[in-house]
């Protein structure tokens, strides 16, 4: 293997690692916003909380991230099978979607911790 090969072989390696820690974070956070806005609502919101649907937004935009984020774990586990029986390309492949999705599960995190931020503020 030359130096080249061995170096690249390292930068996947990190690369993966980095994407794994990425998406357990999203995942840790989406579970804790969702978690935090079921006990806002129950014990701060009141009997009546204004603003409903969005809340609702912000908990549909939270399992998406989470739906996302647990199809990316897939989809990457699909890739390094695919890396394993020698198919590069379809490795690569995999792995690119799996980054597309695990970006977009951290936009639907902000973006759903937002509204329900938000949610939280207009009913204090």
């Amino acid at each position: 293997m030359t130096d080249t090969e061995s170096y690249d072989k390292e930068l996947r390696t990190a690369w993966l690692e980095e994407v794994g820690k990425f998406d357990r974070a999203v995942l840790t956070l989406a579970s804790a916003a969702l978690s935090i806005s079921v006990a806002f609502i129950r014990n701060v919101g009141g009997n009546s909380p204004r603003h409903q649907p969005l809340l609702g937004v912000g908990w549909v935009l939270l399992l998406a991230s989470l739906f996302l984020i647990v199809a990316s774990f897939t989809i990457s586990k699909q890739a390094i099978e695919a890396r394993l029986d020698r198919k590069q390309e379809i490795g690569n492949k995999l792995s690119k979607k799996a980054w597309t999705w695990s970006v977009r599960s951290g936009w639907l995190l902000a973006i759903g911790t937002f509204a329900v931020v938000l949610f939280a503020w207009l009913n204090l």
